[in-house]
């Protein structure tokens, strides 16, 4: 069920003469992808674009190095914080070698959420929404936030929330019992680790074990609005102001501390106001509006699980953390919208059952959310795992 690492801040570079075999067979073909032809002449900044080969086409590489406006400065951004951890290397890396041909960074990541958003409002609030950058980052903090840049401010999603909507999605949601519990509670350690950074962020290559295709598709049908407001409520303190250059912080993008941005901090009131816009300013139907509000009333039973992990682990005062509690704000959207309360009620008692669990496991099997590495949902050669994958010898 567990595959551990050593706690370090890089991850070792040692291999055997076979690997070094292998990996330079794969450098080869990253050699040879369009427009990633190397120059014989080595200098300081041939070098320094070297770097990006494995992750970026020649294109990429030449708006890196010169940042023109907000959407350059995204893509700097993901090459760079890509660039720095060898995990995310490595999975860019295997994701380039299998479309080498039209491979392309930025295009490699999902908009549709922003997109599915900006569709439905008015055309007024949509210009002013397209006249700002927005687009995923591949890290191992699990934010969604507004970055402060000299082009403007940019909206960012990172992938690592999608990862832990996934699992503890799966923890949450009733499939009539065809979710094992002892799955439901190795899913609900993989969410928390994976917010944590603890979890390595390579689901790309070994994606923790087998999700029956009904439930996997119903949990990602789930995700997309759950992204679709996440992606709302953001654009939703553009839309209201909220941005204030005098109320900045810094970032780190990742565990390692070594990639950084600004962003712009709002306060409790402002939370709450941009969670009633992104629901309100759309223009769904009643069908939308079912299915995406009990999604928003499962994300906020997320994060209310996640802020339990932390408030166990690392007290924090009401007024200390950087958003209202979760409860108060589903419990805001309810008003709102005047949901029947019986119905939705089933949200919060599966978020509490699982917080009875998790008090319990961090009490007794604290080590689980504590190191550095890999969990899985099963043992392997089992139903939910299957074959248990090596690293470095069944992916590189």
């Amino acid at each position: 069920m567990v595959r551990k690492q050593k706690k370090s801040k890089k991850e070792k570079l040692l291999y055997t003469k076979e690997e070094i075999k292998k990996i330079n067979e794969s450098n080869s073909k990253i050699k040879i992808m369009p427009n990633c032809t190397f120059s014989s002449k080595i200098g300081e900044l041939d070098m320094e674009r070297r770097l990006y080969y494995p992750i970026c086409n020649s294109k990429e590489i030449d708006r890196i190095f010169n940042v023109k406006n907000a959407n350059d400065y995204l893509l700097k951004l993901r090459a760079d914080t890509i660039s720095d951890n060898m995990r995310f290397f490595r999975v860019y890396r295997n994701k380039a070698l299998q479309n080498i041909e039209k491979w392309s960074l930025e295009e490699s990541f999902d908009y549709s959420h922003y997109e599915n958003f900006i569709d439905k409002i008015p055309e007024f609030e949509r210009e002013k929404c397209l006249n700002i950058t927005y687009g995923d980052m591949f890290s191992n903090k699990a934010e969604a936030y507004i970055v402060k840049t000299d082009f403007g401010p940019l909206i960012v999603i990172n992938e690592c929330l999608k990862y832990f909507l996934y699992f503890i999605n799966l923890a949450i949601l009733n499939f009539s019992e065809e979710v094992p519990n002892h799955v439901r509670a190795n899913a609900l350690r993989i969410a928390i680790r994976t917010r944590t950074g603890e979890e390595a962020m390579d689901f790309f290559m070994d994606p923790r074990g087998i999700i029956p295709k009904k439930i996997d598709n119903q949990i990602r049908n789930l995700i997309k609005y759950q992204l679709e407001f996440i992606a709302g409520h953001e654009f939703s303190h553009y839309l209201l102001n909220h941005i204030d250059d005098s109320n900045i912080s810094q970032l780190f993008l990742n565990s390692d501390n070594n990639s950084s941005v600004i962003i712009y901090n709002k306060s409790h009131l402002q939370e709450f106001e941009a969670d009633e816009k992104a629901l309100t300013i759309p223009q769904y139907d009643c069908c939308e509006l079912e299915n995406m509000l009990p999604a928003v009333s499962i994300l906020f039973v997320a994060f209310d699980l996640y802020d339990t992990y932390l408030d166990i682990v690392s007290p924090r005062s009401y007024y200390s953390q950087t958003h209202p509690k979760s409860i108060d704000r589903i419990k805001k959207i309810w008003e709102k919208f005047k949901v029947e309360k019986e119905e939705y009620d089933r949200f919060l008692e599966a978020g509490e059952t699982l917080k009875i669990f998790l008090k319990e496991d961090l009490d007794y099997n604290y080590d689980i959310y504590d190191f550095y590495g890999s969990l899985y949902l099963d043992e392997a050669n089992t139903e939910w795992r299957g074959k248990e994958l090596i690293d470095r010898v069944d992916y590189y």
